[in-house]
């Protein structure tokens, strides 16, 4: 009879690992297996001598559902950067609307290797072993180094009924792995800047030895002690550990010598690195000949809406069409003909990267629009672990690739999906973000980066967007230079498109986007953007002077005369805009009102009487 587990296991083993089983569906080691170590099961003993072959079949025989565990550090010569998730206070991960954990843990600086995707959707990336680079735990915030004396979960273990599962064959790059990135541990300022407690360098016990024993070196080295002070005080610290460096079977005789100068090594090489970064030559250049320099003029992507060179902005709620907007615009800038066969389009190359819509909706969408039979449009689409663009080293790919396709656009779809973790609020986090970028968009590469709005609050505008919408408006406007955002429409099966910022001309007045299909229902479905033409500003005035009656109303919950709705709106909407909005929903009942005297009363309708509404008419401004 088969044994799947016992066949990983053995696979592993083969592989070098020090391996041991878990409870099933578990991470917490099987302990009914394990051998005594102090007198109580441990795996402790795997973590300097692997368990034999025989040993691995005799586990995985009497327990065939046992997960599989494997060792870090020296003794499989493995390291692994774990990314975590937010969890709940019942541990499971936190997800948002569209099924993407809210928070991952800030993986930047670790290149690309080979990685595992957890049961909660986080990573285990594996590289090398590196002497000296001890076990981390909240290295930062959901993220934690597995070195020396810890383990990981290794696939196709289960934890809460979700599986462990490599994200490429494992076999093929386990001997070829990605060097561990060391500079991202080297910030002399941590070690020079806490202070350590002597306490917890005494008496430590069999797990930590070395990791101690390393921060105590490396705090030393900091401080400018020199080799001979550095090996008396930790040959003295040494003797309380229980059993000392080097005494431990398994150690080598110079441990201890080893991981000295391991830390010198380390902190000399991290001062070699502060010291280069802390020197910046730079020149003076006197205003006339700043005033000499022939910059190139920002011509136009598509004319009036999209500058040549520059990031763009595109900001609307969920669902609300920007994905259909930034697919024509490239089927437009693609063929060279003029998007919504109004604005003119200089012809390009494109790469669109979409990692936040399954494959399938994107492919359908891209059918629809036309944009399978295009040669020049290139796609970086939703697959395994989204793309990380806060990770310099994947936007350094990412920066080949446009160079290496001659990409005159880059589309990236949505701000969320690849900022890897970044928290809007944090104004250095979003400015580093898009300055990654600056590469390209300084080469006259523009960049078009689609953003979830909030929904508008109460009183705001709802018929027009506002940049108060975008999510740390203030930072991410800051950096681009155009800004267009996607609104209601008046119009059937349309929404409006509005030119919230251009910092190289005047803004464009808002227009509407017509949405025409063609054979729907079938397989050959096409559908069509098309310019609806300019908004009538006077309509478009007292449209939202209806909204924010509306939302008043809602707000008071109770009666309210005109005068009452003019004195709380007027400031914000005008009494005339105020005065037409109200006559014109009091007779298409798209309010509810009374007569008091000669004057009415409104409410909002409630649910069943707008079962009664006729069908309401265009508004007529004039009257």
């Amino acid at each position: 009879m088969e044994n799947p587990m016992l066949q990983h296991a053995l696979e592993y083993w083969d592989k070098g690992m020090s391996i041991f089983p878990l409870k099933p569906n578990q991470k917490t080691p099987l302990t009914e297996a394990l051998p005594l170590f102090d007198g109580r099961p441990s795996w402790i003993p795997f973590q300097s001598e692997r368990a034999t072959r025989e040993k691995v079949v005799e586990w995985w025989t009497e327990y065939p559902n046992a997960n599989i565990a494997g060792v870090m550090g020296k003794i499989s010569g493995k390291i692994c950067a774990d990314q975590d998730v937010l969890k709940d206070k019942n541990g499971m991960p936190v997800f948002d609307e569209f099924g993407h954990p809210v928070e991952r843990g800030d993986i930047s600086g670790f290149p690309p290797t080979l990685s595992a995707t957890t049961w909660s959707g986080g990573k285990h990336m594996i590289y090398p072993y590196v002497n000296g680079v001890p076990t981390k735990q909240g290295f930062r915030k959901l993220v934690d180094i597995k070195s020396d004396g810890s383990y990981i979960v290794l696939s196709p273990s289960t934890f809460n009924g979700k599986s462990y599962e490599w994200d490429v064959d494992w076999k093929e790059m386990w001997d070829v792995l990605t060097p561990f990135p060391v500079e991202v541990l080297q910030k002399v300022e941590n070690v020079t800047e806490q202070r350590l407690d002597v306490r917890q360098l005494i008496s430590v016990e069999h797990g930590s030895r070395n990791d101690k024993m390393h921060k105590l070196a490396c705090s030393l080295y900091a401080k400018g002690h020199t080799d001979e002070d550095v090996v008396l005080i930790a040959s003295e610290i040494n003797r309380t550990y229980k059993p000392p460096i080097g005494e431990q079977r398994g150690d080598k005789p110079d441990e201890l010598v080893i991981i000295l100068n391991s830390a010198k090594k380390f902190i000399t090489s991290a001062n070699q690195g502060k010291n280069k970064d802390s020197v910046r030559s730079f020149d003076l250049l006197l205003w006339k000949e700043f005033d000499a320099i022939e910059f190139p003029e920002n011509p136009w992507r598509i004319k009036k809406l999209m500058p040549e060179y520059g990031i763009t902005l595109l900001a609307a709620p969920s669902r609300s069409g920007k994905s259909w907007v930034a697919m024509e615009m490239i089927r437009s800038i693609a063929l060279g003909v003029p998007f919504l066969g109004t604005f003119e389009t200089k012809q390009g190359n494109v790469l669109y990267v979409e990692q936040e819509t399954p494959q399938v909706e994107i492919q359908r969408r891209g059918r629809q629009l036309c944009l399978n039979n295009l040669e020049n449009v290139w796609m970086v689409s939703s697959k395994d672990e989204p793309l990380n663009l806060n990770n310099p080293d994947v936007v350094k790919q990412l920066i080949d690739h446009v160079k290496a396709k001659n990409i005159c656009t880059v589309f990236i779809d949505t701000f969320r999906s690849v900022a890897g973790g970044i928290k809007e609020q944090n104004a250095d986090e979003i400015r580093t973000f898009f300055n990654r970028f600056r590469p390209i968009v300084e080469n006259g590469v523009a960049v078009v980066v689609l953003d979830h709005t909030r929904k508008p609050n109460q009183f705001e505008k709802r018929t027009k967007p506002m940049l108060e919408q975008i999510f740390s408006s203030q930072d991410k406007v800051a950096v681009v230079v155009n800004v267009l955002m996607i609104g209601p429409s008046e119009e059937k099966n349309s929404l409006a498109l509005h030119q919230m910022k251009l910092k190289c001309g005047k803004e464009n007045n808002p227009f509407n986007i017509i949405m025409r299909d063609e054979d729907e229902g079938s397989p050959e479905q096409k559908t069509f953007l098309e310019y609806g033409g300019e908004f009538n500003e006077e309509q478009f005035k007292v449209e939202h002077a209806k909204d924010a009656i509306v939302e008043y109303l809602k707000a008071q919950g109770s009666e309210k005369s005109a005068n009452d709705i003019r004195e709380a709106l007027s400031n914000e909407v005008g009494k005339s805009n105020i005065d037409k909005a109200l006559k014109h929903m009091r007779e298409h009942k798209g309010i509810g009102s009374r007569r008091e005297g000669k004057a009415y009363l409104y409410r909002v309708l409630k649910a069943d009487e707008f079962d009664e509404m006729p069908e309401q008419d265009t508004l007529d401004i004039s009257s």
